[in-house]
């Protein structure tokens, strides 16, 4: 049960009670032959010693102090803002799109947005504001990379948000530009390339990601001074290690959205 806990820790932000059991009892026996009810019985005692804090009324969904301080260090690691995250965006490129009024206004305050992370819940399709990011920040000069959450996910991406051309220049312009999709796991591991204040990273279904992942994600943007917007499917299905991290992100954000609007009237953070 304990391997299990630590386990999760390091990639949830709360555990079932039911699917603590379960993959105790699946996973991390270690060849060891255990009953379910003992497994149960060790549960119990920890939720009684505190170590498991309930999150609910029923005691269906718990939580431990490793991951409440997962959580607020991931919370604080979104904070501050920088002036040369800014992007004044290519009017010309945004018309090119053919985006309604509100779409191309929602772009407009994702680069206008001086947060190093920015989060926009998708309800349906996410290519389109995929493609649109991608479009409209390379022709107002910046580096768009599209991450997704997996090598699969990755090659579904890079067929379904190609880069658009929509003149000759924009054409044979992107014959000579780079790759533009990659998978959490190779950015992550990417030591070598020059990321600077001129990239964003565009991350495709984040309501996958576990908290080490975001959590790196953000220290990656944060390392190269580039700017991060996770897109959060909103209606789907959390991955199974992604807890309520978006969520957890996005409530604080909303907040401090909220904050911005009394202080200063400004709309830094797209919060749908």
């Amino acid at each position: 049960m304990q391997r299990a806990i630590n386990h999760h820790s390091q990639t949830r932000n709360q555990l079932s009670y039911e699917k603590l059991i379960e993959s105790a009892a699946s996973q991390f026996t270690r060849g060891e032959k255990l009953d379910v009810i003992d497994i149960k019985l060790a549960v119990d005692t920890a939720i009684q010693e505190g170590e498991l804090i309930a999150l609910d009324n029923s005691q269906s969904q718990f939580t431990t102090q490793t991951m409440i301080d997962n959580e607020q260090h991931l919370i604080a690691s979104t904070q501050g803002q920088a002036r040369h995250l800014r992007t004044r965006v290519n009017d010309k490129s945004l018309n090119e799109l053919g985006l309604s009024t509100g779409n191309q206004d929602k772009v407009r305050d994702l680069f206008a947005s001086r947060k190093q992370t920015n989060i926009v819940n998708v309800f349906g399709d996410s290519q389109q504001i995929a493609r649109s990011l991608l479009h409209a920040g390379t022709e107002s000069g910046q580096r768009v990379h599209i991450i997704t959450p997996d090598n699969h996910s990755q090659q579904r991406t890079a067929a379904n948000v190609p880069r658009q051309a929509f003149t000759t220049t924009q054409w044979v312009k992107n014959l000579f530009r780079p790759e533009h999709t990659h998978s959490v796991h190779r950015l992550l591991k990417d030591i070598d390339t020059p990321y600077g204040q001129r990239d964003l990273f565009v991350v495709e279904a984040a309501n996958k990601l576990g908290i080490n992942e975001v959590q790196g994600l953000i220290q990656k943007a944060k390392a190269s001074h580039s700017k991060l917007v996770f897109l959060n499917h909103a209606n789907s299905r959390q991955g199974m290690k992604a807890g309520n991290v978006m969520e957890t992100l996005k409530k604080r954000q909303c907040q401090r959205t909220q904050l911005d609007r009394h202080q200063r009237q400004r709309h830094p953070v797209v919060c749908p």
